[in-house]
């Protein structure tokens, strides 16, 4: 190899070495390594928050003709003006039920073991990862005219009219409510965890009550987990829409209807994108009102920081000085509060479980609704489902073509054979296509298909 073919190679690695000398001074500062790393968020905040934002502002002041004309018809509307006020009173009705059902569950997490946390946790997070349309469609089913509530009170004797539980606002905060709950409880656990049961243990030895250790121990040191789960529901009612939707009425319209509204129906862009900026201005008010009381960063924060170390926000201070003020009310409350509920303050917490167990009826009953009118064969929905025996078994026949064994106790002494590929009489019942064949006084014990087939349900059904 030449001297000539040489020079050039070896000046090119000497060039690329003081390139990557350059490249790793320039990586050394750490703005640019700053720089780097946040650059993917970055470009996602700009894509998806920055520019639909402008856009939204832009839009709604009618671009260059800087128009307010429809922030003034918001506001000078008396429609408009009450949904927005009917918003905010749903959603704090909404923030204080489900604060007030998930504190008392979310406090047994953080006593009980770690199977009865899982067992309960489950409960918890099946509705929680359930979608918002499948829940508010079971509470149609439970709160309509031919539903669980009213069939129930019709049985019972106790109506004899079903009532109007649909479309109202009632059927609203229920199904925001069991939507939230699930939130609530474990905003409020991640908090309440971290607290130390020998505080309030140490209080009661120095002669403090069960109640008033609670009251002004633990219950004050629970205060930021409810706080933050408070403004994550308050927040999110504030927008929710499937929910009221389908739930509510013609009066139960809240802003974020109006917005879908004036969107879609009415074709009024400019005045929706005015109504999405008066949302979003309430929601950066209720958390610079929040961050009066807490800090912000405390919301989404899982840390173990002591709450100690948090200097007091001028809310705090503020409510500290009602509480010294009204402190001879408080106890005297104390007082009632501990002679009340002093039977119930036992060792294993029996009421506390009761409770939590009527929680998680709530929170799974619509899902179990949902579950069994899945299987109705009736072209309509109603509760109970018709012929649900039969679509079930006829559904599991057609899927798995071999067999369907149910053992159900017969009240029928007599066998007797059916077969389901045509129409026949069978035991003064029609048997049809797809289906069971009922006698009077028995039930279906043995169904097997032999060819499988889609056509024919089962080929051979024993009665007994």
């Amino acid at each position: 190899m030449s001297v000539a073919s040489i020079n050039p190679a070896r000046s090119m690695l000497q060039r690329a070495a003081k390139g990557g000398v350059g490249m790793d001074k320039i990586l050394e500062s750490g703005r640019v390594r700053g720089f780097i790393t946040s650059l993917p968020l970055m470009t996602l905040l700009i894509g998806f928050l920055v520019i639909p934002l402008t856009y939204i502002v832009w839009g709604s002041f009618e671009g260059s003709q800087l128009s307010f004309g429809h922030y003034s018809r918001i506001f000078t509307s008396g429609t408009n003006l009450n949904i927005l006020l009917y918003t905010l009173r749903i959603g704090l009705i909404v923030t204080i039920f489900s604060l007030a059902i998930g504190y008392p569950v979310a406090y047994l997490l953080t006593k009980i073991g770690s199977r009865s946390f899982t067992a309960i946790s489950i409960f918890v997070l099946v509705p929680l990862f359930t979608a918002f349309l499948i829940r508010t469609y079971a509470w149609m089913l439970i709160l309509g005219r031919e539903g669980v509530i009213n069939n129930t009170l019709i049985w019972l004797g106790i109506i004899s009219a079903p009532l109007q539980l649909l479309n109202t606002t009632f059927a609203v905060i229920v199904g925001m409510t069991h939507v939230f709950i699930p939130m609530a409880i474990f905003t409020m656990y991640s908090s309440m965890v971290r607290i130390d049961y020998e505080v309030t243990r140490a209080a009661q030895i120095l002669g403090a009550t069960p109640v008033q250790s609670f009251s002004r121990i633990y219950f004050p040191m629970s205060l930021p987990g409810v706080f933050s789960a408070g403004i994550l529901i308050f927040i999110s009612a504030l927008g929710f829409y499937i929910t009221p939707a389908m739930l509510g009425g013609p009066s139960d319209t809240m802003i974020s209807i109006l917005i879908v509204s004036q969107m879609t129906t009415l074709l009024n862009f400019e005045l929706g994108y005015a109504t999405a900026v008066v949302l979003l201005l309430v929601t950066i008010g209720i958390l610079f009102v929040a961050s009066l009381f807490i800090p912000l960063e405390m919301i989404w924060s899982s840390s173990d920081s002591s709450l100690s170390d948090v200097s007091p926000r001028a809310g705090a201070r503020f409510f500290r000085t009602v509480k010294s003020a009204l402190n001879p009310i408080l106890v005297l409350a104390e007082t009632v509060a501990h002679a009340t509920t002093k039977p119930l303050l036992t060792r294993n917490g029996r009421w506390l479980w009761g409770y939590t167990i009527i929680i998680l009826v709530f929170l799974t009953a619509p899902l179990v609704v949902v579950f069994i009118i899945s299987f109705s064969s009736s072209p309509f929905v109603v509760f109970p489902p018709s012929r649900l025996f039969p679509a079930l078994v006829g559904k599991t026949c057609k899927r798995y073509g071999l067999a369907a064994i149910i053992p159900i106790l017969a009240s029928a002494r007599h066998s007797s054979f059916g077969y389901c590929d045509d129409y026949r009489n069978h035991g003064g019942i029609l048997a049809r296509p797809n289906e069971v064949c009922f006698q009077k006084g028995a039930v279906p014990l043995l169904a097997i298909s032999f060819d499988g087939s889609s056509r024919h349900c089962c080929d051979l059904i024993v009665c007994l």
